[in-house]
This record gives structure tokens, sequence and C-alpha cells, in this order.
């Protein structure tokens, strides 16, 4: 080998971090002699979206009833809620989901999945997590 690499961690602040590559080349090797070559890179961490509401990942809520869905990522980031599946007669009937977040379940039994997407717009990413929805009769 010509060179040896070296990689170290320089700063680790909460959601960035910078690491630093250190190239050195053995004697001989490059121009000048024993030349030395560093670079770095900042890296921006983003927490993984998670469900704090409901804190299982799972509503089971009775018939006409309400709750919010409720992330990590709240105030951070845009979020979208969107209905995946549902079972039972008209999904309308068994539950909705508003643009909020709010679920609410209607008259009918059965089961839903809600997609709830964290957009992080300013890096090019989207986070989503399923949060199922279980209406049942009390």
């Amino acid at each position: 080998a010509y060179f040896a690499l070296l990689m170290t961690e320089i700063c680790s602040c909460a959601g960035q971090g910078v690491v630093r590559l250190t190239a050195k080349c053995r004697p001989g090797a490059c121009v000048p002699d024993q030349a030395t070559f560093t670079d770095q890179v900042q890296i921006q961490v983003i927490p993984p979206l998670k469900l704090l509401r409901p804190a299982n990942g799972h509503f089971l809520l009775p018939n006409n009833g309400r709750a919010r869905i409720v992330t990590n990522r709240d105030g951070i980031s845009r979020l979208s809620f969107q209905l995946l599946l549902t079972s039972g007669m008209d999904k309308r009937d068994l539950v909705s989901i508003s643009p909020l977040g709010e679920v609410q379940t209607g008259a009918v039994n059965g089961h839903a999945i809600v997609m709830v997407t964290a957009h992080e717009e300013d890096l090019g990413l989207n986070q989503s997590e399923q949060a199922p929805a279980s209406p049942e009769a009390a």
C-alpha cells in the first residue's frame, strides 16, 4: 500500500457529526514525500419515526371512538396520514383519519391500518410507520 488511512470522529453533537479522513503517504509514494491529505464530511442524523401514541403502535378503540396519533416528529416534520387497509362493511363506517392524525371509528367492527409518514423536506427524506386501528364493540 502506498498510503495509510486514519478516520476519526471530530464532533458528535445532537443530530450532527463530523467525520475526518486523513491519508498519509508512505515515504517515496507521493510528491511531496510523506504528504498528508485530509478531508471531512458533516453528517446529520435524523431520529427514526416512532409512534408515541398509541404507545404499542396499535389502537383498540370503541365504536364511535376517537384518538389522535402522536409521533416523535410532531412539530418538527410535516406529517401525512393515509388509510391503507380496512376490513368490515364500508371503510367509511369503520374508520376515518383526519389530516392532523385524528382517528375516528364508526359503528362497524373491523381492522384498519394507518400509514404515518414524516416528510423531512429540507433533506429530501421520508419516514413511514404503520398504526393498526381496531374498532370493537364495548
